[in-house]
Parts: C-alpha cells; sequence; structure tokens
C-alpha cells in the first residue's frame, strides 16, 4: 500500500511538472522541485538539524554555480554553454532563496561531514574539469552537473 502511494504522489508531481510545461518564474519552478524532493528529505529526518541542511544546500549551489561558471567560460559547445548558463542561473537563484530564509528564521549555517564532503568533492571536480578541453570537458561537465 505505501509503496501505491509513493508513485501516486510521484504521479502527481510529474504531472504538475508536464502541464506547467516548466514555464514560469524561477521562484515557481523552485517550489515545483522542493515538492518533489520532500519525500527524499522526510527520509533524512533527524539525520541533520536545519543549521546542517542549510550549510549542505548552500554547499550544493556553490559547486554547481562553480562548474556551471567553467562551463560557460571553457566550453566550445554552445549547448554545454548554456547549460552552463542555466545552471548559474538557477542555482543563484536558490541561494538567494535559501539566504532569504536563513535571514528571516536567523538560521546560522552550520557545516557538516556531508557539507565538507560536497566542497571537498566539488574542489576536486573543478580541478578535474580545468584540465580538460573540449568533448573531454564537456563529458566530465554533463556527466555531474
Amino acid at each position: 500500500m505505501k509503496e501505491f502511494k509513493k508513485e501516486k504522489n510521484w504521479d502527481f508531481h510529474k504531472t504538475l511538472l508536464i502541464s506547467h510545461k516548466m514555464e514560469g518564474s524561477y521562484e515557481e519552478i523552485y517550489i515545483y522541485a522542493i515538492a518533489l524532493i520532500l519525500p527524499a528529505f522526510n527520509a533524512f529526518a533527524g539525520m541533520f538539524n536545519d543549521e546542517q541542511i542549510v550549510a549542505i544546500v548552500q554547499a550544493f549551489n556553490k559547486a554547481e554555480i562553480g562548474a556551471g561558471d567553467l562551463a560557460r567560460s571553457t566550453s566550445n559547445h554552445s549547448e554545454t554553454r548554456r547549460f552552463g548558463h542555466r545552471m548559474v542561473g538557477e542555482h543563484y537563484g536558490a541561494n538567494w532563496l535559501i539566504n532569504d530564509l536563513v535571514q528571516k528564521e536567523k538560521i546560522s549555517p552550520e557545516n557538516s561531514e556531508t557539507s565538507e564532503s560536497l566542497k571537498t568533492n566539488e574542489e576536486k571536480h573543478l580541478e578535474k574539469l580545468k584540465g580538460l578541453r573540449g568533448p573531454a570537458f564537456d563529458l566530465a561537465y554533463s556527466t555531474i552537473s
């Protein structure tokens, strides 16, 4: 029975996204994205406090912005540059929303093993990407971002 509910819930969210064709403001798109990932966060309830979750989200956004900036300036492929530009815009927008929440709720981000791991892995990933050019760059960027 639980599996059916999960499947039904996913179908609802998928239908919602398709019916809106991902059009609208970034804020609307983020709301839909959050609606899709909330069930996953429930699985981690109790593992992280609010401050740690904020640090994880900020680390993830910073990683995506860094890789997207590199894609915009390094790739020779227009689709990769366009995707990098989109990732930078979306994750700047997500950072703006999370920073607004942090200020309103007076949350101080708290690093955790997970946020530190994200930062370390992103630094390694960016160093790897910086050494690549052409299709090798595009493939490495697209498989991680």
